[in-house]
C-alpha cells in the first residue's frame, strides 16, 4: 500500500516485518509485532502468530495490517506498533484477521480467514464488534445446508459502504455455486449478490463501481462443465457484469486500476499479467479483450499472486 509518506508498504511474512521503500528504492524495515520490538528479538526467534498479513492505509496517517494470529496492528511512518487483540468466535479461539480496510468513518473491517463474520474495529477504544454473514439458504433456496458465508477480501466502496468477495463456508457448502459479492453498511447492513464464480481480490472502480477477480467461474458447454478466468464489474446498485478474459482455468487473482484507467490484472495458474481494456463509454466490454503478457521468471510468482500490493488502496 502507498503510506502517507509516499512511501510503499509491504508485509514480509517470512521475516515477521514491515517494510517500506522510497521511490528511489531504499527500504526500512520494523519488526511487525509490538511484543518483538519491546523485547528487541529477531526476526528468527519470533512465532508464526507475529507474521504479518494483509496492509493498508489507514485514516490516520499510518498503515495497518493483519498478523497470522495476533490480531491486527497499527504502525506509524516511525515504525512504532500499537496492536489490538481480536475477541474470540463460540469455540473459545481467538477470530483470524485475514484482510482489512477502512471505511469513512475511521473503524477498520477485518475479514475472518476461519469464521463467516465481518470484525469492526475501533482504534480509539479498540472495541470489535463481530457481525454474522448471512445463511447461504436465504439467498439459494435450493441450498442443502444452513452454511453462512466467509468474507476473503474487503474494500471501502464509492458509496460509504465497504464491499467484500464471500465464498462458502469450509465444511458448510462445499459447492462453487454459493458465490457473492457483499456489500456492509456502517451500521452493519449486509446485502449480498450471488456472481458466478469464486472472488479473489476487489477493488473500487472509477464511475459508483467496483471490480473483482473470479478466480474460477463456472459455465456448460457440449461437452459439459468448463472453468474459465473472469474479471467481474457490480455497481453499487448490484448490478454485476461479468468479462470473460479466458476461456481455460487460469485463475486470475490481484487486480489494479492502472495509469491507463484499465483493468491490470494476474493470473495465478498461468503466471501471466493481463490488460482488460475498459471503454469510456457506457458500451458492453467485449469478451476477451484481455491483453496477455507472459512471465518466464519464476521470482515473479509471488508478485503475480498479490499484482495490486501498491495500486489498491489508491483513490
Amino acid at each position: 500500500t502507498v503510506g502517507s509518506d509516499g512511501k510503499f508498504w509491504i508485509t514480509e511474512t517470512t521475516t515477521r516485518s514491515v517494510s517500506n521503500f522510497s521511490t528511489s528504492g531504499a527500504r526500512t524495515s520494523f519488526l511487525a509485532s509490538a511484543d518483538a520490538q519491546a523485547r528487541g528479538k529477531t526476526s528468527a526467534a519470533l512465532a508464526s502468530d507475529a507474521a504479518p498479513l494483509y496492509i493498508t492505509t489507514g485514516p490516520d496517517n499510518a498503515v495497518w495490517y493483519t498478523l497470522f494470529e495476533g490480531g491486527v496492528a497499527r504502525m506509524d511512518t516511525n515504525g512504532d506498533v500499537q496492536q489490538f487483540s481480536m475477541p474470540q468466535n463460540s469455540k473459545g479461539f481467538s477470530y483470524s484477521a485475514g484482510d482489512i480496510a477502512a471505511a469513512p468513518d475511521g473503524s477498520m473491517w477485518i475479514t475472518d480467514r476461519y469464521d463467516p463474520v465481518l470484525l469492526k474495529l475501533d482504534p480509539t477504544t479498540g472495541n470489535v464488534t463481530v457481525i454474522n454473514l448471512p445463511i447461504i439458504l436465504d439467498l439459494k433456496p435450493e441450498a442443502d445446508q444452513n452454511g453462512r458465508y466467509l468474507a476473503n477480501s474487503i474494500v471501502a466502496g464509492p458509496d460509504g459502504a465497504l464491499w467484500f468477495g464471500a465464498v462458502p463456508g469450509a465444511g458448510e457448502i462445499n459447492s462453487a455455486d454459493y458465490n457473492a459479492i457483499g456489500r456492509i453498511s456502517i451500521d452493519g447492513i449486509v446485502t449480498m449478490y450471488p456472481i458466478n464464480g469464486t472472488p479473489r481480490e476487489i477493488i473500487k472502480g472509477k464511475n459508483n463501481d467496483l471490480w473483482f477477480t473470479q478466480s474460477i467461474a463456472t459455465g456448460s458447454s457440449t461437452d459439459g462443465l468448463i472453468l474459465y478466468g473472469a474479471i467481474g464489474n457490480i455497481t453499487t446498485a448490484g448490478v454485476v457484469t461479468e468479462y470473460k478474459i479466458s476461456n481455460v482455468d487460469s485463475r486470475p487473482t490481484g487486480l489494479t486500476i492502472g495509469p491507463d484507467d484499465n483493468i491490470w490484472f494476474t493470473e495465478q495458474k498461468t503466471q501471466r499479467v493481463g490488460k482488460l481494456e475498459v471503454s469510456q463509454s457506457s458500451s458492453p466490454i467485449p469478451m476477451y479483450a484481455a491483453t496477455i503478457f507472459s512471465s518466464t521468471s519464476t521470482a515473479n510468482q509471488s508478485f503475480l499472486h498479490r499484482f495490486d500490493i501498491l495500486e489498491r488502496d489508491r483513490p
